[in-house]
């Protein structure tokens, strides 16, 4: 269950049902969670440094007071700090409270971050554990709740959080206010939605994932996952395989200044593989895309006619069709054509903004869509900023609307399967914020579609190796000067690690 990734309506069912039907008591739970938030403690604490536990009234600051009894019975330094009354505490917390209390550990109540003693025991910690609120938090911390979290970001202590970084939503990431910054977040029993989506991918540190107990088997079917190097089929080759055998692409791309969309989406199918690349090209471009590209062949066309004929002759194993087409007119009248024939499709850039023309339903398993926030705009009909926040959501939403596969490219990179598990891509950096970077991942998808006959498995491997180069690209280059001819470049040493 580590890989999958929980709302957190399904991490309270998971939690319920463990308790009530499979028959593991919340408390002990609760005691397995501030275990190991406690053994992860150990990391970053040496006997003789300050501890402080800052604690919320709910579950959260239950783990917490747990996690401090352990510290304090193995000889650490450790006070706790229950933001609230102690009158509020219910349940398991309340027991932890007490059981904390009577084994000798001091509790401070706070309700006024005024009291200058509590701000000089934060000041003076070395590490602090973030026990405030937990997953179900939303909106924005005000009052001693905001006071609480600035004074733990302005001192010097490393910080670890229980479950998430105390002020982030835990289904969407969303930060509104103030949010502690955590060094390690344990969080407990899988991955929260909010871990893994910026901003607060960036704010939770290393995360661990606890064992607190969760059975495997479970009565549940959770739909989203972090894609791994175990879900990734490599196109395999016995050794004869000739051009033909290895797949035909064809990529209709590039309009008056975008021919470096083309050029780039072709190079890249035939980097990953592919054994023909043909590129539609219109007449007028053909020149330069000749000189630019000496591996691919080049089809020229006049018009619609032309262009379709040509296809018939080709016969390719995919299509990608979109990088650097333009918004025209003639762009909607090729995509729709392209939609009707019995052919994979990869749709990219400016196709997708055709597709919102059409506007109606594809419902076909061999096609990709791979739109960015403002491409998915087009289809929604919502800002990119509000699909941004909601990236998961909107990609289920567009394949379920439109019955086809979805890639939102961002970060995270979203990959929707139609009918199926959505995956969550966390290999990639900010040096892939680049025109060109697209046209790339539609090329690499494109190219090991025809050779594994199956664009489900080429937008999978194709995201998780176009992020998985950007990262190892790193040891010589920087997230400023890495450009998108680098990806295409560095193909083959990656590829050669998978292998």
């Amino acid at each position: 269950m580590d890989t999958f990734v929980l709302k957190v309506a399904e991490m309270r069912e998971l939690d319920r049902w463990t308790s009530k039907e499979f028959g593991l008591p919340s408390r002990l739970l609760m005691e397995n969670a501030g275990r190991t938030v406690y053994q992860v403690a150990l990391n970053f604490i040496d006997k003789g440094e300050k501890t402080v536990v800052i604690a919320g009234k709910g579950n959260n600051g239950g783990d917490g007071f747990v996690a401090a009894r352990y510290l304090l019975n193995n000889g650490y330094d450790v006070e706790a700090v229950l933001v609230g009354d102690e009158k509020d505490l219910k349940g398991n917390s309340l027991i932890n409270h007490n059981l904390f209390a009577s084994s000798g550990g001091i509790v401070h109540q706070i309700n006024d971050i005024n009291d200058e003693s509590i701000e000089i025991l934060i000041e003076s910690a070395d590490l602090l554990i973030d026990a405030l609120f937990g997953t179900g938090f939303k909106g924005k911390p005000e009052g001693i709740y905001r006071d609480i979290i600035e004074l733990a970001n302005e001192s010097n202590a490393r910080i670890i959080s229980v479950d998430i970084p105390s002020g982030i939503e835990g289904d969407s990431g969303q930060v509104n206010g103030a949010c502690i910054v955590s060094d390690a977040t344990v969080t407990m029993g899988a991955l929260k939605r909010g871990l893994v989506l910026y901003p607060g991918k960036a704010l939770c540190g290393d995360v661990y994932i606890a064992d607190i107990g969760f059975p495997q088997n479970v009565p549940f079917q959770f739909d989203t996952k972090m894609l791994k190097k175990e879900d990734l089929r490599i196109p395999f080759r016995i050794g004869n395989e000739h051009k033909g055998k290895n797949g035909k692409v064809l990529i209709i791309a590039g309009s008056r200044g975008f021919t470096g969309a083309a050029s780039l989406a072709s190079l890249a199918a035939a980097k990953s593989g592919a054994g023909l690349v043909y590129l539609a090209i219109p007449e007028d471009l053909n020149d330069i895309c000749e000189v630019k590209l000496t591996e691919v062949i080049t089809i020229p066309y006049k018009e619609e006619q032309e262009l379709f004929s040509k296809i018939q002759e080709i016969s390719p194993d995919v299509i990608a069709i979109g990088p650097g087409l333009g918004r025209e007119e003639r762009t909607v009248s090729i995509t729709k054509k392209v939609l009707n024939l019995d052919i994979p499709l990869i749709i990219d850039a400016d196709a997708i903004f055709a597709l919102s023309k059409i506007n109606s339903p594809i419902n076909r398993d061999d096609v990709v869509i791979t739109p960015h926030p403002g491409e998915a705009s087009f289809l929604t009909k919502k800002n990119a900023q509000h699909i941004d926040k909601q990236r998961i959501d909107v990609a289920c939403e567009i394949s379920s609307n439109i019955g086809v596969n979805v890639v939102l490219k961002g970060a995270p990179t979203i990959i929707k399967i139609k009918n199926g598990l959505t995956f969550i891509n966390d290999t990639g950096n900010s040096g892939l914020a680049k025109g060109g970077s697209g046209d790339v991942l539609t090329g690499f998808m494109a190219g090991f579609s025809a050779q594994m006959h199956n664009v489900k498995e080429a937008a999978l491997l194709a995201v998780y190796l176009h992020g998985k180069i950007a990262d190892e690209l790193l040891e010589e280059k920087t997230v400023f000067d890495m450009m998108p001819s680098d990806i295409i470049d560095n193909i083959g040493k990656v590829l050669k690690k998978m292998l």
